[in-house]
């Protein structure tokens, strides 16, 4: 977790929890952006001052021991081999856990050093509407697959768990070891679950084990046309059982499948179709 957090990209991630707003190249970075038309957001193209240099002390002194998880995962992984796949794939889970753990508990302290942008609090920011009849989430942080915050155990915290798992590892689901899936939310990616390549997964362990390469690791790991299994996030949870939480999304609903169904298949998401023609 140090290495993790000495990383820019981490650091950046958490101080823009901290400042209660996510930039404007992040708010629009997003598969299924939340944002559109002239929104406030913006005027909001950097973070405010302060939050880069809380969020530096706030890795410092952060206590490890503050991080709670669950003893079913915990249980899993004590009892794998160590330098096995499956221990591998239970790190890397772990991992993901931890920072979506710490990007709740910096969202639940709610420091909040944002000094307005264009006028604007973060409140007035978070709820603006082109359009009256919009809908609109509770908060800016937030992961376009993981919305139920209804349902969550944590309601909105969790959406910012989520959130900032997902901007600097990606979201880490399993189904049966020794393989991680990633379902990532940048724009221009594909929204379906992709598996790690093994390449890639010792890649990861490999910077979180190292003790002198601190920050500077294969973090957020993009999918490429070498990632060939991947499973439509209709299918994931139920039948394939890909998930972490099984609480964290809902059963698709039948005018989505039938959405799905229609959509065309394009070679980025289904890198497959091109040999089966």
């Amino acid at each position: 977790m140090r290495n993790v957090l000495s990383s820019k990209l981490a650091q950046f991630t958490y101080a823009q929890i901290i400042d209660g707003l996510p930039i404007e190249d992040v708010a629009w970075d997003q598969r299924i952006p939340a944002v559109y038309g002239n929104h406030p957001i913006e005027h909001h193209p950097e973070l405010c001052p302060g939050a880069l240099e809380f969020a530096l002390e706030y890795k410092d002194k952060l206590d490890f021991e503050l991080l709670s998880f669950p003893r079913e995962l915990t249980t899993k992984y004590v009892q794998s081999t160590p330098d096995s796949k499956v221990f591998n794939t239970r790190l890397i889970e772990l991992v993901a856990m931890a920072l979506n753990l710490i990007g709740i508990l910096l969202f639940d302290v709610g420091i909040e050093v944002h000094q307005g942008t264009g006028g604007r609090s973060i409140e007035a920011i978070t709820h603006w509407k082109q359009d009256p009849d919009d809908e609109t989430l509770p908060t800016m942080f937030h992961h376009p697959y993981h919305l139920h915050g209804d349902i969550y155990p944590l309601g909105v915290s969790n959406l910012v768990g989520y959130w900032a798992e997902d901007r600097i590892l990606g979201g880490v689901n399993l189904a049966q070891p020794p393989n991680v899936y990633i379902i990532t939310s940048r724009a221009g990616t594909t929204p379906r679950y992709w598996q790690l390549l093994d390449s890639q997964q010792e890649g990861l362990v490999d910077f979180f084990l190292k003790e002198d390469d601190a920050g500077k690791g294969p973090l957020l790991l993009m999918c490429t046309e070498e990632n060939k299994v991947r499973i439509d996030e209709r299918f994931a949870v139920v039948p394939r059982g890909v998930y972490r939480d099984v609480w964290q999304r809902l059963p698709p609903s039948e005018k989505h499948m039938r959405h799905m169904d229609r959509r065309p298949r394009r070679e980025g998401d289904y890198p497959r179709m091109e040999r089966w023609i």
